[in-house]
């Protein structure tokens, strides 16, 4: 069987076949570092253009990225882990499939209330707040509450990770 690791750093991708070939694994594993990728869509074409959606296993590793905190609920493991747990985590892991509905719920932001996404629909068009809040007749303060709120059913910290987390899934410049 195979091990995929979907990261950019070369000393992790080596260690994680290490342990690989030391656990005898029998299912094709993928190990995703969210703290490779700036956004979930970069996740998403990594795994399409791989051909990886018949892996069986997936493992998440991450750290205090906006990847890792919306991905949460699917036990990122923390690159701080003990190697127990990493180890651990190589034999159960999340099915890909369960990994990608995660990925697109939060994409489609299927997590909010109409006006969050209303909100999010606007500010990738590139409007500013203020212009925003005018166009859907509420203060701005109002409107920093829904990104505040948003941001926590994403699991995001902020109304701030919550504008760029959309910048960097929707906007075609990000960085604003």
């Amino acid at each position: 069987m195979s091990l995929v690791v979907l990261t950019k750093n070369n000393f992790l991708r080596l260690a994680l076949h290490s342990i690989y070939d030391e656990l005898d694994l029998k299912e094709n594993t993928c190990v995703i570092d969210t703290e490779s990728f700036s956004a979930l869509i970069d996740i998403l074409y990594e795994i399409y253009t791989r051909d990886l959606v018949s892996f069986r296993r997936v493992l998440l590793l991450g750290g205090d990225d906006i990847g890792s905190k919306i991905l949460f609920p699917l036990n990122v493991i923390s690159l701080d882990s003990p190697l127990t747990v990493l180890k651990n985590q190589m034999y159960t892991g999340y099915s890909l499939k369960t990994v990608l509905e995660r990925i697109h719920e939060c994409r489609r932001l299927v997590a909010l209330t109409d006006g969050e996404r209303l909100f999010a629909q606007y500010y990738s068009s590139r409007n500013s707040i203020k212009n925003i809040a005018r166009r859907i007749g509420l203060s701005e303060k109002t409107v920093y509450h829904q990104t505040a709120s948003a941001a926590a059913k994403l699991n995001l910290r902020s109304g701030k990770e919550f504008l760029l987390f959309l910048d960097r899934e929707f906007s075609n410049n990000p960085g604003r």
